[in-house]
């Protein structure tokens, strides 16, 4: 069985669309849609919850989660896709099928580059295209037993499995986050990044440090460059793929 969790938020035409086109045998469709957007599909393959006006995309997937489905595979869609991506993700016969933005070769190599300084230093990755993602049959119990599904779709924290990546023209879902408070954090970061060298640089300059005060002020660096690089990491990874910590939203029907 193919499970497909569909939260609907916006663009509700182009997703009964999308339920309608593939809600074939052996696909079930776990739609949960705003009140205000609500609509009902011909195909017998499709459960629809209602949830308040007010209810986040992520924390409609975290709701339908606790869905009971059939074991097999899982596919989470947070925009409308072609039966043709659709297609593709859930054919896959990796572990883990996602879609990947096509780039030239200098976009690309960067993008490598950054992935690999996120995995060595942080010791964890992201989903760089949070739009559709589908989880194979070997992994559901795993996937079924996480905390919060929003995160475990958009935080790449799996080991010892594969992974496929299906290029698209298409643009990826957007992320959700709060703009003001994210770039308040990562200028927070970056401040006492700029405060520490400059107080470093003046008592260097207008004192004569000792031993010990050195070794404190190259720790006092240290902790400084630590604090911007975790600001600049958490300010790629929300605009990437959103903020976490997501809870259930409100359900009416």
């Amino acid at each position: 069985m193919i499970n497909v969790v569909v939260p609907v938020t916006e663009k509700a035409e182009e997703y009964k669309k999308l339920v309608e086109e593939c809600g074939e045998k052996g696909v079930k469709f776990f739609v949960g849609v705003k009140q205000k957007l609500a609509f009902e599909s011909k195909s017998k393959n499709v459960k629809t919850i209602i949830f308040s006006n007010n209810a986040e995309k992520e924390e409609i997937i975290n709701s339908l989660h606790v869905e009971k489905m059939e074991e097999g595979k899982i596919l989470v869609v947070r925009r409308p896709l072609s039966k043709d991506e659709f297609e593709k993700l859930v054919s896959s016969s990796a572990d883990i099928a996602t879609l990947q933005k096509k780039r030239n070769k200098f976009s690309g190599f960067f993008k490598r580059i950054a992935g690999w300084v996120v995995r060595k230093i942080f010791a964890f990755n992201f989903f760089e295209d949070i739009s559709a993602i589908c989880f194979g049959q070997d992994i559901f119990d795993l996937l079924k037993s996480c905390a919060n599904l929003s995160t475990a779709t958009r935080i790449n924290r799996y080991v010892g499995v594969s992974v496929e990546n299906i290029e698209t023209d298409k643009t990826p879902a957007k992320s959700s986050f709060n703009k003001t408070k994210t770039a308040f954090k990562f200028l927070a970061g970056l401040l006492f990044f700029l405060g520490s060298v400059a107080g470093v640089v003046l008592i260097s300059i207008f004192c004569t440090p000792g031993v010990v005060h050195v070794l404190f002020m190259i720790l006092w660096i240290v902790v400084a460059l630590m604090a911007f690089m975790m600001s600049l990491m958490g300010l790629i990874r929300t605009v990437t793929v959103g903020e976490l910590g997501y809870g259930k939203a409100e359900k009416i029907a």
